[in-house]
């Protein structure tokens, strides 16, 4: 769980299954490092980032503060949104000075290592990372292989009876 602070409040953000899942939010989260990636405007990369971020705070928060950030419909999921693109003004108001400066970006970079190591996404992470390792090294073995001069050992025919 990953918890911050903004306008005297604490929020804590939990990312589950059924939120996470709901919305796409990892294919926006992937799909992010594309968009930042390519030759945009600056205001399309603030857009996006900025989007995506509410978009992880809304998902987050629907656990232990959905009195405050829940939605049924688009328009409240965007009105939900709204509030949390001015809360960020705030959050990076409240926490522009001092040596633990924090912004909009460091917020994101705070939210995905929360999805990636501390949600249910860890051991699927994980578990991928090894997979990808595994067939790597059998890639490489197969490789290995089929570059190694095949030996022929002649044998006569006629030593070999049954």
């Amino acid at each position: 769980m990953y918890i911050f602070k903004v306008n005297g409040k604490e929020y804590r953000v939990r990312f589950s299954f059924r939120t996470v899942c709901k919305d796409d939010l990892l294919d926006k989260i992937m799909n992010l490092g594309d968009v930042l990636g390519e030759e945009n405007t600056p205001r399309g990369m603030v857009d996006k980032l900025a989007t995506t971020l509410c978009e992880m705070l809304l998902a987050g928060l629907q656990k232990y503060h959905k009195d405050e950030f829940g939605y049924k419909t688009e328009d409240e999921k965007q009105e939900k949104i709204n509030v949390l693109l001015d809360m960020l003004d705030d959050y990076e108001d409240e926490n522009s000075d001092g040596e633990n400066k924090k912004t909009a970006f460091s917020l994101f970079t705070d939210l995905r290592g929360e999805l990636e190591n501390n949600s249910f996404l860890s051991a699927l992470i994980q578990n991928a990372e090894e997979a990808q390792q595994m067939k790597e090294t059998a890639e490489t073995a197969m490789k290995e292989i089929e570059e190694t001069p095949a030996r022929v050992v002649a044998t006569n025919p006629s030593e070999s009876k049954p």
